[in-house]
């Protein structure tokens, strides 16, 4: 419960801190194919990340295409899982038509509740100056002065 504390106000210091020093977190690397990105992995269902068993099960019912997924355990007050389609190498046995979650990974967000990614993993979460910010104060929307 404190472990879950301490992570929640992680969590919303470094949006803050992200926010006031106008950074983002990006992913930048590629997939070096080592399948960890199916276990241990933490699954979100309508406005959040998945919290409980019961969740997972309604989740389930509106997608069922996590019914690949198993429970594995919980971490930082989420459930964990392990996808149930990985081959004999650790790879995904349905590559062509995996779920869009697989293809996006690893969103930023993942950042926000783990805060890193496995070791072996050929993506790392990187944080840069946020470039759309620095232009709208260049470029204020209600700027309507022509020039003549």
């Amino acid at each position: 419960m404190l472990n879950d504390i301490i992570w929640s106000l992680w969590r919303g210091w470094t949006r803050l801190r992200l926010h006031v020093m106008g950074r983002r977190i990006v992913v930048r690397g590629s997939c070096k194919l080592c399948g960890k990105c199916c276990q241990g992995i933490f699954l979100s269902w309508q406005e959040g990340w998945i919290r409980t068993p019961e969740e997972f099960e309604r989740a389930k019912e509106d997608h069922l295409g996590l019914a690949r997924y198993k429970i594995t355990g919980k971490k930082r007050g989420f459930l964990t899982f392990t996808c149930t389609w990985m081959d004999e190498n650790g790879l995904c046995a349905d590559h062509e038509h995996r779920l869009k979650l697989c293809r996006d990974y690893p969103k930023p967000d993942l950042y926000f509740v783990s805060g890193q990614l496995s070791d072996h993993c050929g993506y790392r979460f990187v944080e840069e100056k946020d470039f759309s910010k620095v232009l709208d104060k260049a470029n204020p929307a209600d700027d309507t002065s022509t020039e003549e």
